[in-house]
């Protein structure tokens, strides 16, 4: 059955004339009642029958055109909620991010979501990357940013950026730029105690340079590093981003690093069941946005 004769004979049943029906479609009378007959045959009854004023609905034909009435209506309904569904996603999107991405990012995707997409709601977590992943296969999340994100797992990600690693010092500090590791070596080190991430690349760099990593004072927060540093206590191996503002407000400086293998790949990553929601794809579209802005 073709929608498109439905059509038409709502428009004939409206009008109660093929010759004003034409005319509003717009289409050739001929051909109308060709569309409106094949219906017919179709449909094994009669839906019309002409008279001096020009057409009624026959009684099946009356039936009929209440029934197609109703799901050319629902119809119309379906496609506008696709419409709405499209520009304006709603729900819950759960989102993970290392501590390094959650402190730098995090308050830009989330002011950023809610003024393009108001009915989008965020459940924030922090965590390993390594967590993230597992977190995202057992569909605890929708969607994270994760660094160097294995090619062998088999959900979705995509590279987003690539992060540069760089040695914050105190303002005013005497250090060379690029800085060595047998540089960096000579200083007291501020590190993550974590053995994952940005303290397992820094291990391998001196190891690979011929130096042990020894760290002076370790600290899993971020925010805590960046203070020991901005107080002289010492100097730390972190990524560019994480300190760009304080660079910026001269908090801080940084040195570039003089030594290979020292970035991350940044790759947002999708559960399988996310695939499918517009609300998440938004949120990926904004994580994107943002990242590229400051991973720059």
């Amino acid at each position: 059955m073709d929608l498109r004769q439905l059509r038409y004979l709502l428009v004939v049943a409206e009008s109660g004339s093929l010759t004003q029906a034409s005319e509003r479609i717009p289409i050739a009378q001929s051909a109308l009642s060709r569309h409106i007959r094949l219906l017919e045959d179709e449909l094994g009854v009669k839906l019309l029958i002409r008279t001096g004023r020009g057409v009624e609905l026959t009684e099946q034909g009356d039936f009929f055109v209440g029934r197609v009435r109703s799901v050319l209506e629902q119809l119309e309904d379906a496609r506008r909620g696709l419409i709405a569904w499209n520009d304006n996603p709603a729900g819950l999107v759960r989102i993970g991010m290392p501590p390094t991405t959650t402190l730098v990012m995090a308050a830009d995707i989330l002011e950023r979501l809610k003024h393009r997409y108001p009915d989008i709601s965020v459940r924030l977590s922090e965590g390993l990357s390594a967590t993230l992943a597992e977190w995202l296969g057992n569909d605890r999340l929708d969607l994270a940013v994760v660094f160097d994100h294995s090619g062998k797992s088999p959900l979705r990600a995509e590279p987003i950026a690539r992060e540069t690693l760089c040695f914050a010092v105190p303002c005013g500090a005497t250090c060379p730029d690029p800085v060595t590791i047998e540089d960096m070596a000579s200083h007291r080190l501020i590190a993550p105690f974590r053995k994952q991430g940005i303290r397992n690349r820094m291990a391998a760099a001196f190891e690979q340079a011929g130096f042990e990593f020894r760290a002076a004072y370790e600290l899993d927060s971020l925010p805590a590093i960046k203070a020991l540093v901005r107080s002289g206590a010492g100097a730390a191996i972190l990524s560019r981003s994480s300190i760009k503002k304080d660079v910026v407000a001269g908090r801080l400086e940084s040195r570039r690093i003089d030594a290979p293998n020292l970035m991350f790949d940044v790759h947002v990553v999708m559960s399988r069941t996310a695939e499918h929601s517009r609300a998440a794809q938004a949120a990926g579209e904004v994580i994107r946005e943002v990242s590229a802005e400051h991973f720059a």
